[in-house]
């Protein structure tokens, strides 16, 4: 209690940091502060965006705030939509999912319809150092590791249709 009449909201924290010695400390100046809690941990920012969303679907009215070293504009417009999209889940943000450029976009679908890289450069014309090139930006811009984890992220974001056979 804060007069002594009304009960205290706690300020909840996810944090997001790759070094797990790092994330610990953090933790523990987050909650070294009187009202403050961590309520979740995450190596990776798409990580800790969805448990920040699963968090907003508990707690409707909590405010999220990001801090990072990162200059890119692109993450800073990502981290913003995601936080926006799990107060208002109806509304879908408008251009390509985490600022995937048209040809990353291309890239992204012919590796979702299982495509090689070496079938992908012949397709569009370039080479195979530009696809992987392609591909090393697109996995860094979705958080996603494999050639399997891009599969998934593409149907989950509606870029390729499964047929029915």
């Amino acid at each position: 209690m804060l007069d002594g009449t009304s009960p205290r909201a706690d300020v909840t924290v996810v944090l997001a940091n790759d070094h797990a010695a790092v994330r610990k400390g953090l933790r523990q100046l987050v909650e070294s502060e009187p009202g403050m809690r961590v309520v979740a941990g995450a190596e990776t920012v798409p990580n800790a965006l969805r448990m920040a969303r699963d968090h907003l679907e508990q707690a409707p009215g909590t405010a999220i705030v990001i801090l990072t070293m990162q200059s890119d504009p692109p993450f800073a417009r990502q981290a913003i939509r995601v936080a926006a999209r799990g107060a208002r889940q109806s509304s879908e943000p408008a251009g390509p999912p985490d600022d995937l450029s048209d040809r990353e976009l291309e890239v992204l679908r012919r590796i979702a319809l299982g495509h090689t890289n070496a079938e992908i450069a012949e397709q569009l014309y370039l080479s195979i150092r530009t696809i992987e090139s392609h591909r090393a930006h697109i996995q860094h811009k979705t958080g996603r590791a494999s050639r399997a984890e891009l599969v998934r992220y593409a149907l989950e974001h509606r870029l390729v249709q499964l047929l029915d056979t």
